[in-house]
């Protein structure tokens, strides 16, 4: 699952970056953004089993451009509480941006507070392989790099998909034999994209 919930749109420049994983994983992840000359805190092992919480993600973000956040729950998939989830809104909200990965970040168990974050209103465990990213030109498709109608490939084979959409998420990459399932999205947050 990969998702992106954004700020603002248009092309990358240096920024200030939160990554957050809630165990070690995603862990690739900050080496490409500082190679790509972005500033990188990096917190691992922050989800806490015993409240659902991530005191990370729960505290002051303002000082971030954007949060990258591994949400694999204990490490194969959990619950998120509502305060982590009220937090990332407001701070997408005030122009902040998030990108959502993780190995089964949504389902297995179903995550309500964290599959309606990202704008799913329903999700499945275990979808079709992905199709292509979708033509459309938006910040997660053209920020960087054009990406459209590239298949994502690699990764694990337990993926997760959203298998409905809220009117303010648009599907970026859809399951290959399941159209209405959206395996990356990006939604729209407050001022954000």
């Amino acid at each position: 699952m990969a998702v992106a919930i954004a700020g603002s749109a248009g092309k990358a420049s240096a920024a200030n970056i939160l990554f957050v994983s809630d165990v070690d994983t995603d862990n690739n992840i900050p080496g490409v953004l500082t190679a790509e000359g972005h500033t990188v805190t990096v917190v691992t092992n922050d989800y806490d089993a015993a409240t659902d919480t991530n005191a990370a993600l729960t505290g002051d973000l303002d000082g971030y451009h954007a949060v990258f956040w591994s949400a694999t729950g204990s490490g194969s998939g959990a619950l998120h509480d509502a305060s982590t989830i009220t937090a990332l809104e407001a701070y997408v909200s005030a122009g902040g941006m998030v990108f959502v990965t993780g190995y089964d970040s949504v389902d297995s168990p179903d995550d309500p507070n964290l599959f309606a974050f990202v704008g799913g209103t329903g999700v499945r465990d275990v979808p079709s392989a992905p199709g292509p990213v979708a033509m459309v030109d938006n910040v997660l498709t053209t920020g960087v790099v054009d990406i459209r109608g590239v298949t994502p490939t690699g990764g694990f084979s337990d993926r997760d998909a959203l298998t409905g959409l809220a009117a303010d998420t648009v599907a970026v990459v859809a399951s290959s034999a399941v159209a209405t399932e959206t395996q990356w999205s990006l939604r729209t947050l407050g001022r954000g994209l």
